[in-house]
């Protein structure tokens, strides 16, 4: 009796002892799949994430490709006013170096010669402050002009689109997303094509000027 006991006891505890290595092996495995599940769920969120950053990017590109033809038919205008904006810069730029000129040229020995050369550079700094008015104001009249002519022909083909488009489209879109389409997305057009393209030449022009003028 004593050893069926002790056989007994022996196998309960085999029992246990395999049921718990089951157990761990279970947890093990478990541990595993949920290792390998946030490994691909990851993996599939940076796919996603890339797939949704390329489609933003080709939808982008497309955009810009789609309002080239409007650029294309004012480029005569644009260039006209890109070198207003270059002749305006360089008139801006002039006026320091006629001031400065006029200050090195005074002499109080001389009083009478330094007045007719100050009345000459300040004559000179009139003139050339009213010729950079206009230059400016043709620039700023070219381009901005420009992008408004582009947003009142963008309105009007999207308008003659949306006249040909059936009952049924009306039904599925919004009202007011396509009144924000037609108002505040082509403003948003019209100052990246007016505005936008004044601040993207300029800057650059200013920006070498200020580093031609340091060096001397």
């Amino acid at each position: 009796l004593e050893l069926l006991a002790a056989h007994r006891v022996g196998g309960t505890r085999d029992l246990l002892d395999d049921r718990l290595r089951t157990r761990d092996e279970a947890q093990v495995l478990a541990a595993h799949a949920r290792h390998v599940g946030g490994t691909t769920t990851g993996k599939n969120c940076q796919k996603k994430h890339r797939n949704g950053r390329d489609r933003q990017v080709e939808s982008r590109s497309l955009s810009m490709k789609r309002l080239w033809p409007y650029i294309a038919r004012h480029k005569l205008r644009y260039t006209i006013g890109s070198l207003c904006l270059l002749a305006t810069a360089s008139l801006v730029m002039v006026i320091p170096g006629l001031t400065r000129d006029a200050i090195d040229a005074i002499d109080p020995a001389r009083p009478a010669a330094t007045l007719d050369v100050i009345t000459h550079y300040g004559v000179l700094i009139i003139v050339i402050a009213v010729a950079q008015m206009i230059v400016r104001t043709a620039s700023r009249s070219l381009i901005f002009n420009t992008g408004r002519d582009i947003e009142y022909e963008l309105r009007n083909d999207i308008f003659r689109h949306l006249e040909s488009l059936p009952q049924s489209f009306y039904q599925k879109q919004r009202t007011g997303d396509l009144m924000s389409r037609l108002i505040n997305d082509i403003g948003a057009i019209r100052l990246m094509l007016g505005p936008g393209i004044l601040t993207f030449i300029n800057t650059p022009l200013y920006v070498l000027y200020a580093f031609t003028d340091s060096g001397k």
